[in-house]
């Protein structure tokens, strides 16, 4: 994992082509609307016995209607700007409302058997890594009505890539594993 200096929400990713003046081809539209029905059925699901995750998500969305947030994600009004601004959002009070009640810690307590590890974290010992702050993260966006999904790789330092006969080549180690969440957005 990565140290707790760096847990924070980026935006990453590629504009679609929806955002062209010219609007989407037919083919272009079949596929974007399939693709955001695929996002919302197989991204926001969220095990029933996960009761810290769902006290969390109530937490949030609390937080969210006292300042004016929306009760749900799909009101006819809102345009796909609006949409994404309010998931990012929404993504930044989840990373910050974990970041404020956990700690990111590589040395964990043992587990206690038949103890489910996220909610361990979540409950009792507010300590965990990237895969903890990762998980609790994704199922609490996709509480929130966010598809979300949790991903596993690496980050790979600018510094631990060269360029070698003709091919960038990089240095990747066991300890620049990393999980995070991605939202989806819109045209994203």
């Amino acid at each position: 994992g990565v140290s707790d200096e760096q847990w924070e929400v980026h935006v990453v990713g590629a504009f679609h082509s929806g955002y062209s003046p010219d609007g989407l081809s037919d083919d272009e539209e079949a596929l974007s609307v399939w693709y955001k029905e695929f996002v919302h059925q197989n991204y926001l699901q969220v095990p029933e016995d996960m009761p810290s995750v769902k006290q969390m998500a109530e937490k949030i969305q609390k937080s969210l209607l006292t300042n004016g947030g929306p009760n749900s994600w799909e009101e006819p009004w809102f345009n796909i700007e609006v949409r994404n601004s309010m998931c990012l959002q929404t993504a930044q009070l989840v990373s910050n409302q974990l970041r404020s009640e956990n700690r990111y810690a590589l040395e964990l307590d043992k587990l206690p058997t038949g103890e489910d590890a996220l909610e361990y974290f979540l409950s009792t010992s507010h300590k965990g890594y990237c895969v903890h702050f990762a998980s609790a993260g994704t199922l609490i966006l996709r509480e929130l009505g966010i598809p979300a999904r949790y991903v596993t790789g690496f980050v790979v330092k600018p510094d631990a890539v060269t360029y070698e006969e003709g091919a960038y080549k990089a240095s990747v180690l066991d300890s620049d594993a990393h999980a995070w969440g991605e939202i989806y957005m819109e045209n994203y």
